[in-house]
This record gives C-alpha cells, sequence and structure tokens, in this order.
C-alpha cells in the first residue's frame, strides 16, 4: 500500500472512534428511581387517670369538677390610696410698682409767657362823632347801630358786620365811614407780637 493509502485509512478509522465516542455519550443512560420519605414524628398520649379517693374508690372527673365549683373565691382588698383630684396651684404674686416710686422725667415745655402791654382786644385810641345826616335831621331819625371792626396787626380796619341796625341806611353809613375814615386803633397783642382781633363799636343816633 502507498503512503497516501495508509495515511487516508487511519484518518478514517480515527474519525470512525470519535463519532462512535459521541454517539455513546449522547445515548440515555439507565434511570434511578428516587423516593423521598418524610421522617415520621412519634406521638405520645398520655391518658389522665382518674385520682383515688382516701377509701380507694375512684373519682369521677365530674365529682372533681363539682368540687372546684363550690370552692369559693376569695377575694383580696387591696388598701385604696386616695387620689387627691386637687392639683396644687402655684399662685404667683406680681408685684405692682407704686405709682408714687416711678418717677418720669417730663421736659418743660417752654410756652410763651405773657408780656407787659399785651391786649385781650384791640382798644380805640382816638374817635370823632359821626355826621348827623340832614336827611334824618328833617324827619327826626333817630337809632341805635352796633357793629364788629377786624383790626390788623398795624391798627388799621380792614373789615366790619352790622350786629344791630338803626334802620335807616343814612345812619348806618354815617357811623361806619366816621369809624372806617377817622377812627385809631390799637390792635391786639398777644405775647409781646400784634395780631389781628375783633373790637365791637356801637353808636346811638338821638
Amino acid at each position: 500500500m502507498n503512503l497516501e493509502q495508509r495515511r487516508r485509512l487511519v484518518a478514517f478509522s480515527l474519525s470512525l472512534l470519535i463519532h462512535i465516542f459521541l454517539l455513546s455519550l449522547s445515548l440515555p443512560g439507565p434511570r434511578l428511581n428516587v423516593t423521598k420519605q418524610t421522617p415520621r414524628i412519634p406521638i405520645i398520649m398520655t391518658l389522665d387517670q382518674p385520682k383515688q379517693a382516701s377509701n380507694g374508690k375512684v373519682k369521677s372527673n365530674k365529682q372533681i369538677e363539682k368540687k372546684q365549683k363550690k370552692t369559693k373565691k376569695v377575694k383580696i382588698k387591696r388598701p385604696t390610696k386616695k387620689l387627691s383630684t386637687k392639683k396644687k396651684i402655684a399662685k404667683t404674686t406680681i408685684k405692682k410698682k407704686d405709682p408714687e416710686k416711678i418717677v418720669e422725667k417730663i421736659e418743660p415745655i417752654s410756652q410763651p409767657q405773657r408780656q407787659p402791654g399785651d391786649r385781650d382786644s384791640p382798644s380805640v385810641s382816638q374817635s370823632t362823632s359821626p355826621v348827623y345826616p340832614k336827611r334824618a335831621l328833617n324827619n327826626d331819625w333817630t337809632g341805635r347801630i352796633i357793629i364788629d371792626v377786624l383790626i390788623d396787626e398795624q391798627g388799621i380796619p380792614i373789615s366790619h358786620t352790622i350786629i344791630k341796625s338803626t334802620g335807616h341806611d343814612s345812619l348806618d353809613s354815617s357811623f361806619i365811614q366816621t369809624v372806617l375814615s377817622n377812627y385809631s386803633f390799637h390792635s391786639k397783642r398777644e405775647f409781646g407780637k400784634n395780631v389781628k382781633g375783633n373790637l365791637r363799636l356801637s353808636y346811638d343816633f338821638d
């Protein structure tokens, strides 16, 4: 045989053996039946034997239960402590401060003081009698007139208000014109300063 034929024969035989080995591994083998055994726990049962009396007779369970019922239950009285429901309330005394002891520092407020020469209202420094109108004289008209005059800081009358009229315009206008033109006034004075003020004046035509 040639060398090539020998090599082929060896290779074929090796591949055949490998295939046979693989087939043997894939075939199923014999199965083993495994049965699980549960452990058995022994149960011990005890029977209560009936008690024997002193006479030698056996007492039944019913008799024992009757005797147990007849036994009186003795309650032990325990001394009960009286609970005091009243709670002690702590009295807090608040000390009040005496108003006499409290001294407040009050700074004195500087108020303007009355000065010499102050006047509570304006005053007349110079006056003249009004002219009696001729028409009033001819008709014997009479009457009393009262007016309020506002005097400014310089002592000049700046306005007037008629409080009471004579009933005749000529008499009223004569007196008002005289006051505004011929009267002189001292203005009202407060704390050394001249201020405006009202002055009431009156005159009787008779």
